[in-house]
């Protein structure tokens, strides 16, 4: 299969499929130019062509990326039954940004979480380190920054850090365990707090660096929900 260009000043040439029904029919397939299927752009350059999915005649427009779907959904029937990749941090996106721009629902690649630069949930900032909720304050849209609080078992947290567990759910013989093994000659700690005074706040005058308690001993339920 080959098409050649003509001498007119308006190419490349378009290889085009169409399809034409019934006169009668309603629908684009029933006009006079008929429904067009598929479209073949070659490039100027001569060294590529851009292929395209839909009624690109009807929208007047003409693919612009080497598979470019004008609309409906990709269907890929044999994605769902793959091994999932587990350790691949590369994943698919469309590009939504502006309606107007030519990058407007292109495919595109991301990090999740992705690496500095701004980021959703959990951000990896190289050395091994990961972190959330740690921007300034107005400095990275919807995600998390440092007023965000962090809940492991509760959606309401009452603390930068709340974990919040029942051995209903699942038993288990603690809330926080710190396994820390060191080679370290200094000062260590498997948990370490601190409490200052904020700077131009009021006098800090009561706290606990840590406090803990056991509630209602003896008994096989609270005797007042907390």
């Amino acid at each position: 299969m080959a098409w050649a260009d003509n001498t007119a000043a308006d190419g490349p040439d378009l290889f085009k499929v169409i399809f034409l029904a019934n006169p009668t029919t309603t629908g684009t397939a029933g006009t006079l130019d008929g429904l067009e299927t598929m479209r073949i752009l070659p490039a100027t350059t001569g060294m590529e062509s851009y292929f395209g999915i839909g009624d690109f005649f009807t929208a007047g427009l003409n693919p612009t990326e080497r598979l470019h779907v004008l609309d409906g959904r990709v269907r890929i029937e044999q994605l769902p039954d793959d091994p999932e990749a587990e350790e691949l941090t590369k994943f698919l996106v469309v590009d939504d940004v502006d309606p107007g721009s030519g990058e407007y629902g292109v495919v595109k690649w991301r990090h999740l979480p992705t690496g500095t630069g701004g980021s959703c949930e959990w951000e990896l900032l190289g050395g091994n380190r990961v972190a959330t909720a740690w921007r300034n304050v107005g400095t990275n849209g919807a995600c998390p920054e440092k007023s965000w609080v962090v809940g492991v078992g509760t959606q309401v947290p009452e603390a930068k850090f709340q974990i919040q567990h029942s051995e209903q759910d699942r038993p288990v013989n603690g809330g926080l365990r710190v396994n820390l093994t060191t080679n370290d000659h200094g000062w260590n700690y498997g948990i370490k707090s601190y409490i200052t005074p904020l700077v131009g706040g009021l006098d800090l005058y009561n706290g606990h660096a840590v406090f803990g308690e056991i509630r209602d001993a003896g008994k096989s339920s609270p005797l007042a929900e907390r």
